[in-house]
This record gives C-alpha cells, sequence and structure tokens, in this order.
C-alpha cells in the first residue's frame, strides 16, 4: 500500500504551477490523474502476474527438456547436450526475475550497488544464453562441414569447451560495471537500471552484436544446408535441423533482440530521461507511441515528469520479451521435431525411456545431431 499512497501524496502535492493548470483545465486533469493512478495500482501486481506466469510456464518446459535428454540416450548427442545448457541457463534468468518482482511490490529501496551485488550472476549467465544460441548455431555448421571429424570429438569436452569460452565477456563487463557503481536509489532491480548509463549501452551493444552474429551463423547455415540438399542424400537430415532451429531463433529474434534493440536504441530518439528510464524498464517502444501521441497524451508525459523519480520507477513493470525466450525451446522441439515429441511424451506419461524400445529406435541425425 505504501507505492499507492507515495504516489496519491505526490499527485496531491504538485507545485502551485501544476495545480493552477489542474483547476484551468478542470476534468481533464482529473482525467490524467486518474490515468497515473491507475498504471500505479495496475503495474506491481502485473509484474507479479507476468513473471509467475512466465516461471511455470518456462520452468516447465526447461524441466522436461534436461529431463528428457538425461533419461534417453537418442537425445544425448552434442546438440541435445547444449540444448541442456541453454535451458539450465534459461531457468535461471527466469528465477532472477522474482527478484525484480520482490522490489517492484514492495517498494523496499534499494541502492544500484546492492542491485548489482543480487544481479552480477543474473547478468553473467544473461550473455552466456546468448552465446549458447551462438553455439548451438556453430554445432550445426560444424556436422554439416566437417562431418568426420565432428562425430569424433567428445561430447563432454565439445559441449564445455562450446559453452565455456565466451566466459570471458561476461566476466570483463562486470569488471566495468563495478568498477563504476554508484550508491544511487533506484528502487527498482533489474539489470537496466542495475547499471549506469554508459554500461547500459555498451550491454545492449553487446548483446545486439551478438544476436546479429547468430543470424549470420544461421543464415549461412540456412543456404549451406540448401545446397547440401542438392549435393548429398543428407536432405532430410539437413530439413529437421533447419527445421527446428529456425523456429527456435526466430522467436528468439522477436522476444530478445527487441528487448535489447529498445534498451540500447532509446538514446538515439530521445533525450528524456524519464522516457529512457521508462523504456528500459517495459522494453517497450514507448518513443514511438509519444510521437505520435494526442495533446492529451503529451499532456500525461508533462505530468509524468513531475514525479519523483522513485514513484515513477515503481511503475515500471518486468521486461516480458526476455522471459519469452527463456521459455521458448520446449515448446518450439515439442511441436517441431519428431523425436523430442516422442520423448516428451514419454516422459509425460511416466513411460520408461529407451528401454521401450530397445535398440529398434532409428536416430533421425546419424551425425549426433538430434533434431
Amino acid at each position: 500500500m505504501s507505492l499507492f499512497t507515495a504516489v496519491s501524496t505526490t499527485l496531491s502535492t504538485l507545485s502551485p504551477s501544476g495545480a493552477s493548470t489542474g483547476a484551468s483545465s478542470g476534468a481533464p486533469d482529473e482525467d490524467y490523474h486518474w490515468l497515473l493512478n491507475t498504471l500505479a495500482t495496475a503495474a506491481p501486481g502485473t509484474i507479479g502476474v507476468v513473471i509467475i506466469m512466465f516461471n511455470l510456464i518456462g520452468n516447465f518446459g526447461n524441466f522436461n527438456v534436461i529431463c528428457a535428454t538425461w533419461r534417453s540416450k537418442n537425445l544425448q548427442s552434442k546438440h541435445g547436450w547444449l540444448l541442456v545448457i541453454l535451458c539450465s541457463e534459461h531457468s535461471l534468468c527466469l528465477l532472477f526475475e522474482f527478484i525484480n518482482v520482490y522490489f517492484a511490490l514492495s517498494g523496499v529501496q534499494i541502492t544500484r550497488r546492492s542491485c548489482l551485488l543480487y544481479l552480477s550472476p543474473y547478468i553473467f549467465i544473461n550473455f552466456l544464453q546468448s552465446t549458447t544460441f551462438i553455439a548451438l548455431a556453430i554445432d550445426v555448421l560444424l556436422s554439416f562441414t566437417v562431418a568426420s571429424q565432428y562425430r569424433n570429438w567428445q561430447t563432454t569436452g565439445y559441449c564445455s569447451v562450446m559453452a565455456l569460452s565466451p566466459c570471458v565477456l561476461p566476466i570483463a563487463f562486470l569488471t566495468r560495471l563495478w568498477s563504476q557503481v554508484s550508491d544511487e536509489i533506484i528502487f527498482l532491480c533489474n539489470p537496466p537500471l542495475s547499471m549506469d548509463a554508459k554500461a547500459v549501452n555498451i550491454w545492449g551493444g553487446l548483446i545486439t552484436s551478438i544476436n546479429i552474429t547468430i543470424l549470420l551463423i544461421y543464415g549461412y547455415v540456412y543456404f549451406y544446408s540448401h545446397q547440401t540438399k542438392k549435393r548429398t542424400s543428407d536432405s532430410k537430415m539437413a530439413e529437421k535441423i533447419m527445421r527446428s532451429l529456425t523456429i527456435l531463433v526466430m522467436v528468439f529474434c522477436f522476444s530478445w533482440v527487441t528487448c535489447m534493440g529498445m534498451v540500447f536504441l532509446v538514446d538515439y530518439f530521445t533525450e528524456n530521461p524519464i522516457i529512457i528510464m521508462l523504456v528500459r524498464s517495459y522494453a517497450v517502444s514507448l518513443h514511438t507511441s509519444y510521437n505520435r501521441a494526442l495533446p492529451k497524451t503529451r499532456k500525461i508525459v508533462c505530468e509524468i515528469e513531475r514525479l519523483k523519480e522513485k514513484e515513477i520507477v515503481r511503475w515500471s513493470a518486468i521486461v516480458i520479451f526476455a522471459a519469452i525466450s527463456y521459455s521458448q525451446t520446449f515448446y518450439v522441439y515439442y511441436i517441431r521435431s519428431e523425436m523430442y515429441r516422442k520423448e516428451f511424451k514419454k516422459q509425460m506419461c511416466c513411460e520408461k525411456a529407451d528401454a521401450a524400445t530397445g535398440g529398434s529406435v532409428i536416430r533421425i541425425v546419424s551425425r549426433s545431431t538430434n533434431i
């Protein structure tokens, strides 16, 4: 309740100029106050519901991928274990989102230094989940281009190198963050707000660059697979590989790239710190809506600017685009992969993995890249 009381108090104690404006404008000014209070009232509950929903949906799916791979030898390929690593990272990211929920609902003040302490593991894992998408793309590319060597590589060592070699990037970035961290009160704890302005741009630029790299690699794999389809007898393998991974990357791009793109690009569209803060919290295109807004909406934004930063931030909803990316793997593979779908159904019906089928299961992919 302290959240709503603080907002109402701030609205009722605006400067005299603000009060005179309300007096002159009459009922419309009351509408602005109503909208602001509605936003303040709805945001905390919305934050909690969204994050709880995605944790249930996402962790259910991620657990099924991990468990199915552990139970079924049919899925224990290099590609399969990389998916396990990806799902583990995604589940950890989803759980870390509850930190933001706590501060959004409780209204507890927190310093940027304390927030960064809580979120440093999240920021680290966040980088790794993006680079794991690159690892999945490179894995498919290697299975095409150096098939004989690829089959002979030891799975544990291969997956460890692919998943952990990018660790130097988040370590360097976190070192930069801690060297510039302040004790400013931020009132809401999520990755963009735990960083200084320059660090946010660096973070957004790095993640966006990683995403572009993913698209380039998958684009090359896509065209290479079509060429291979014409020249070899591996057409079915190429088709099944790209059918699942293309959808996975499309959802990833829609969700995570949208989120990071808005965090990174908002500075280029507006210098208003309030709008920048809101965009980085919502990760939606507030700037576009603001520029196209009617005069009434512009007056609402002006009203928002008169509130203290702590009241604004408490309204801020959690970023949901990233949560979509964290939750997608199971559902994409259930829909697009016959092998994974069969194993998931066995698992959810409590059937024994592999034992029922023995050696009769025909692997779709002969290069240890099961799809």
